[in-house]
């Protein structure tokens, strides 16, 4: 995981209008990433010692047996806004 070429420079917005801090060794920006790469998990596991075998359904899935109960809980937390 990497952040992208525009963070912490501490601007806001969709980072269009933000100055770049870091780029790649070619010149080429770094772009924002939204889900961890199948390296990033391996990492991850080897970090944690977690099984390779998937350990159920996240609490956000519609599917989730837990999911009407989480989102309950998330909704009471001010600071679950990055959770969605």
């Amino acid at each position: 995981m990497i952040y992208p070429s525009t963070a912490g420079n501490g601007g806001a917005g969709d980072g269009t209008d933000q100055a770049i801090l870091l780029t790649k060794p070619g010149g080429e920006v770094i772009k924002p990433v939204t889900k961890p790469s199948a390296l990033d998990v391996e990492g991850l596991r080897k970090m944690y010692n977690a099984p390779k075998k998937s350990i159920g359904k996240l609490l956000s899935s519609k599917s989730s047996q837990f999911f009407n109960k989480f989102k309950s809980v998330k909704g009471k937390d001010p600071d679950a806004g990055c959770v969605s």
